[in-house]
């Protein structure tokens, strides 16, 4: 199953399904924000970006809630993730690969967020997208050195 491309006006759903953003990121997906919306496309985010305390953008149910919620919105055309992370498979369990099957969209990520792109495909049979973070996007450089 392959979902249909992007068309000028889409939105694109950010999440994080493992690492959270902290404050101080908060200009790297301001940057990729400008960079797609400037490619004519819409950016919606998700509910659990940002957590300054924690290592995750919250627990294993709000992450997967958080996917779950933008497949089930009509509106999103495609979904990125934010960043990896070595965390990513506590969601599985509550992803529900239903809502999946019944809206197909583009999915993309790379890292640790492999582990989803597998778990997706095997369980939807949707064709995933290994791609860079999301945060990469409209930045040469997403590093500590910059």
């Amino acid at each position: 199953m392959l979902a249909s491309k992007l068309q000028v006006g889409d939105t694109i759903g950010v999440i994080a399904p493992d690492k959270a953003l902290k404050s101080k990121d908060k200009k790297h997906l301001e940057n990729a924000t400008r960079y797609f919306e400037n490619l004519g496309l819409k950016i919606k985010y998700g509910k659990y970006l940002f957590s300054d305390d924690d290592y995750c953008a919250g627990t294993p149910m709000q992450r997967a809630e958080d996917l779950n919620n933008m497949f089930s919105d009509k509106d999103v055309k495609a979904i990125f993730t934010v960043k990896g992370g070595d965390m990513v498979n506590g969601i599985l369990p509550y992803i529900d690969f239903e809502i999946i099957k019944n809206n197909p969209k583009i999915f993309l990520g790379m890292s640790d967020i492999t582990v989803l792109l597998c778990a997706i495909n095997k369980m939807t049979g949707l064709i995933t997208f290994h791609c860079q973070d999301y945060i990469w996007f409209g930045k040469d450089s997403v590093t500590d050195y910059d």
